[in-house]
């Protein structure tokens, strides 16, 4: 709450007012998002297994020094994976990989070695360049 009272200083009821419009309205946006999640997901790894051409796209990412963070973002869904004692397979990555992980993909400094395979992904899009700053969904 400490945004929300820090935005609205001496005025509480307002700054509760302000977070709960906040909660109705990621509520309502909830299912668009999660939708729209599933199909950048997808979208993405269709394009990521053309590029390496492996099923196991997320592997490539261990020989690539700058990929390096991304493979070990890999990793930890390995782990919570693992500590559910279930399987880990290809599907189970793709699906335990977060929102988060998606967007990072686009962050300027893959560039160079994803950008070219990934754009395919979003055939819409006009050529430009897309970061992190580009990608805020929420504020206070």
């Amino acid at each position: 709450m400490r945004p929300y009272y820090n935005r609205y200083p001496g005025k509480e009821k307002k700054a509760l007012r302000h977070y709960r419009q906040n909660i109705l309205l990621a509520e309502a946006l909830l299912p668009s998002l999660s939708i729209y999640e599933v199909a950048l997901r997808n979208a993405l790894i269709r394009e990521l297994e053309r590029m390496t051409g492996r099923k196991d796209w997320y592997t490539y990412f261990s020989t690539v020094p700058a990929l390096k963070a991304l493979d070990g973002q890999v990793n930890v869904a390995r782990q919570h994976i693992i500590k559910r004692g279930e399987e880990v397979t290809q599907d189970k990555i793709n699906g335990e990989l977060t929102m988060d992980f998606w967007v990072l993909l686009f962050n300027a400094k893959y560039e160079r070695f994803l950008w070219k395979d990934l754009r395919k992904a979003l055939p819409e899009m006009k050529r430009q360049v897309i970061t992190m700053r580009h990608c805020h969904l929420f504020a206070v």
